[in-house]
């Protein structure tokens, strides 16, 4: 290799590529290179499953923490971010809704929509019902809230026409309950949800791990679920089908994802 370009063994031309000199090799001078065989027995006792698994696992743990915390400080472009890394996960997971989703949020804060409705939609990613720091709840955790309250509220209602009257209720009678509490002179709720502490739990899985020396690299260690045994690299071979999977899922109406059944 001269210049960064691939020189021929039987004559002066010069290539870019090495497919490029292999195929000229073999029409030009009949003369095909011996491929080169792997040794996967040998890769695969060089591997240790145990690590490999436990690494992965941290990597995701760290990757879901950061869009925890995201949520917790109503930062919306660490969260449009962090979609962007778990889209991979969840197109290899087989996450098809999620997938959809992340796929979605990308495509429109990409420069679909204009600048001002871009950064708004990534501004208003949280909702805070209670108030002060960290209680901050995610936009479509919510939804799912009014959802699962409006199913209660429209039980034993079937038909359609029914739904949409009761849909129409719930927020008159959300208002209806804000009135009773000032009539009633009902204070208004104090108490905050805290989350339970993991600690001690972690410490004892960590102490464990430790003592079975989980975290030292022992080629040749294997773990009885081979589904669980996966690669360091969780991005490794993520984007197989990704894009037959956007391609069949494409929108045919514009600002709204229909599921084509022909495909």
């Amino acid at each position: 290799m001269y210049e960064g370009r691939f020189h021929c063994h039987f004559c002066l031309n010069t290539y870019a590529f090495v497919g490029t000199l292999k195929k000229h090799e073999a029409k030009e001078h009949n003369y095909n290179s011996p491929a080169v065989k792997k040794d996967k027995k040998k890769k695969k006792e060089q591997q240790d499953n145990l690590l490999d698994h436990l690494l992965l696992i941290l990597k995701l743990t760290a990757l879901h923490k950061n869009l925890d915390t995201a949520v917790d400080m109503g930062d919306g472009f660490i969260s449009v971010r962090s979609a962007k890394y778990e889209l991979p996960i969840f197109n290899k997971t087989g996450k098809v809704k999620y997938t959809i989703g992340c796929t979605h949020l990308i495509t429109m804060t990409s420069g679909t929509m204009p600048a001002d409705i871009t950064e708004r939609l990534v501004a208003n990613r949280c909702i805070n019902l209670q108030g002060g720091k960290n209680n901050n709840m995610a936009l479509d955790e919510y939804v799912e809230l009014l959802n699962r309250d409006s199913k209660v509220a429209a039980t034993g209602c079937q038909t359609k026409d029914s739904i949409l009257s009761k849909s129409k209720e719930f927020p008159h009678l959300i208002n209806f309950i804000k009135h009773y509490d000032v009539i009633s002179e009902m204070r208004t709720r104090k108490g905050f949800h805290h989350l339970p502490s993991y600690q001690k739990d972690v410490e004892k899985v960590a102490k464990d791990l430790i003592d079975i020396k989980a975290f030292n690299n022992s080629p040749g260690r294997t773990i009885k679920c081979e589904e669980l045994c996966m690669d360091r690299n969780p991005y490794k071979n993520s984007a197989k089908d990704l894009s037959t999977l956007i391609f069949r899922h494409r929108p045919r109406v514009p600002f709204r994802r229909l599921r084509d059944r022909h495909f």
